[in-house]
């Protein structure tokens, strides 16, 4: 009778342990939530290829409570809600979300900011998922994948840069990476399209034209002019692109001769950039919209008219595919 009553109390001290740590996790997510846009517009970068000790410091703690968060799910997972445990866990996360404020406010830029942000969000949601599961089902079985979601997200944590200029390489680099996928979609469009209109050709006549229209599905392709303008449009998105990427050496340039201001300016007139580049590669599905088209390419036009960096050549090929779309094309010229 004794050992049951304790054994029942001790998995009630389990559920109430594990239910303070949930709280303190919906807390933590809540205030690291309603901060993290605050946190942009007061951050101020420091430092470039190495970091001062402020933020070396910071970094330096925000891993290693990562490294004890994903070993203590480990445990959780096998041992369910131990008291604890529970109370290691709640100092490992609090641990995190402190070392993200710190990170924030020590010169780290906004690229770095937001990837330490997003990773620190992400392994208190995937932790609290876990502390939800011991809560409403005791069974063993069902706590190891939900630990294995927060390993997963410790795993990704680690991988974020150790530095202001890795991380604003790895954004840039990123964007470029989105148009060059942009790119090749269309280009696949495209050729899928020729493809068919020959394969149409020869079987025509061949085929019932009933089977034709129930198998057609209202898909929509582009018509001859659209396909000539995209290709166009195309040029000038593939322009984009290595602007950007020469993006990268203007930054280091300023990074090398302590610039940050110049850093923040370039960078934020490339986001500019990139973010007019990519709502231009949304309308670009059939049917083009071209009265929009042309707006985008004003608006990408004038941004580029007042982004100063170094490769001017770069910047004019990318204003002179611009101009071949607004002047030479009749559907989208300036007057439209």
């Amino acid at each position: 009778m004794s050992s049951s009553l304790n054994a029942s109390m001790m998995e009630k001290d389990k559920v109430e342990s594990a239910k303070l740590l949930h709280e303190k996790l919906c807390e933590l997510i809540q205030v690291l939530r309603m901060s993290v846009q605050d946190r942009e517009h007061s951050l101020t970068l420091r430092c470039w290829k190495s970091m001062n000790e402020e933020l070396r410091i910071g970094l330096d703690v925000w891993r290693a409570a990562i490294g004890s968060i994903s070993s203590t799910a480990t445990k959780l997972g096998l041992v369910l809600a131990d008291p604890s445990l529970c109370r290691e866990a709640t100092d490992q996360c609090e641990q995190l979300a402190t070392a993200c404020y710190v990170i924030s406010k020590s010169g780290a830029g906004a690229p770095l900011n937001e990837l330490v942000s997003t990773a620190t969000l992400q392994v208190l949601t995937a932790m609290r998922g876990l502390v939800e599961c011991l809560i409403s089902n005791s069974r063993t079985v069902d706590a190891p994948p939900k630990a294995g979601i927060v390993w997963e997200a410790c795993d990704v944590a680690l991988k974020c840069p150790r530095s202001n200029r890795a991380a604003f390489h790895r954004k840039i680099l990123a964007w470029c990476c989105e148009l060059k996928d942009s790119i090749e979609e269309f280009r696949r469009v495209l050729l899928e399209e020729d493809v068919d209109d020959e394969e149409s050709s020869t079987a025509q006549g061949q085929e019932d034209q009933f089977t034709d229209d129930l198998f057609f599905f209202g898909k929509e392709n582009y018509t001859e002019i659209e396909r000539q303008n995209m290709q166009k449009l195309l040029a000038v998105l593939h322009a984009v692109g290595r602007t950007l990427q020469c993006t990268l050496i203007e930054l280091d340039d300023a990074g090398t001769n302590g610039d940050f201001d110049r850093i923040v300016l370039c960078f934020t007139q490339a986001e500019r950039i990139h973010q007019v580049a990519a709502l231009i590669s949304e309308e670009l599905y059939p049917p083009l919209e071209m009265k929009t088209l042309a707006l985008r390419m004003h608006t990408l036009l004038s941004d580029l008219d007042r982004f100063d960096i170094a490769e001017a050549n770069v910047l004019e090929l990318c204003r002179t595919r611009i101009n071949i779309v607004l002047c030479d094309l009749p559907c989208v010229s300036t007057s439209s």
